[in-house]
């Protein structure tokens, strides 16, 4: 299959994808944008990484060493083309590995930020789910749960360290559930909406390892306006920022 190469938006950063296999989507751009990174953040690491999105948005905004984890080979090798393509191969190391094991790959207790932008939907008994399929494995949690996921992060970073995430809505008691069975407290939130009169689609998670309770919950992003274009607020913060 032939592989095509994408602009990220409001980047001259190219993504590697193709289209049998699951491509990045806009919940992976907002992800490396709304994690919170400063100067002091030294070690970042993404989790369920696909072709490598959140990574490459997230190097636009530090020189810090950032490790992936992917477990589809295909995309793992996607994703390093990409590294190379933008020349931040020697920051931005991508793992083939099982989230689960990541100790496998990556150290524990290192990492200063985890980001993760995981399958969404759970696994009912009775699903008939093919774990080999490229996109079952990216949208369902046939190899990783939520409440998995978390408890790696938990392992991966040094208290006090950062996990931020995006999910679907609907999973958001899923999520507050989980962190606090792991002992984050979550800090910021923010829901992303199509439009003014849809609900949400999206939410954005961040929290933090052995943190103090206080969550504070951003104003909405409203993706479109009436005329279906981006809406200012969202343009500057997708394309422009």
């Amino acid at each position: 299959m032939q592989e095509r190469h994408d602009l990220l938006p409001g980047s001259c950063r190219k993504i590697v994808q193709r289209a049998d296999l699951f491509s990045y989507s806009m919940d992976a751009v907002l992800l490396g944008k709304f994690a919170t990174i400063t100067k002091k953040t030294g070690r970042i690491i993404d989790l369920c990484s696909g072709t490598g999105a959140v990574p490459l948005v997230m190097s636009e905004r530090t020189n810090a060493a950032i490790d992936a984890i992917e477990i589809q080979e295909a995309l793992v090798t996607m994703s390093r083309k990409t590294m190379a393509i933008n020349g931040v191969s020697e920051r931005v190391t991508i793992h083939h590995g099982d989230v689960s094991d990541a100790g496998a790959v990556v150290p524990w207790n290192r990492f200063d930020l985890v980001t993760c932008n995981p399958p969404y939907f759970k696994v009912t008994e009775d699903a008939d789910l093919d774990g080999h399929d490229p996109f079952v494995v990216a949208r369902h949690e046939v190899h990783l749960s939520l409440e998995v996921m978390i408890e790696t992060a938990k392992k991966l970073l040094k208290s006090k360290g950062r996990l931020a995430m995006v999910h679907r809505p609907e999973r958001t008691g899923d999520i507050f559930a989980a962190l606090e069975a792991q002992r984050f407290q979550a800090k910021r939130m923010q829901f992303v909406h199509p439009d003014q009169s849809r609900e949400a689609n999206m939410v954005l998670i961040e929290a933090v390892r052995d943190g103090q309770p206080g969550l504070s919950v951003l104003p909405p992003l409203i993706v479109y306006d009436e005329t279906k274009d981006f809406t200012k607020e969202f343009r500057d913060h997708y394309v422009s920022s």
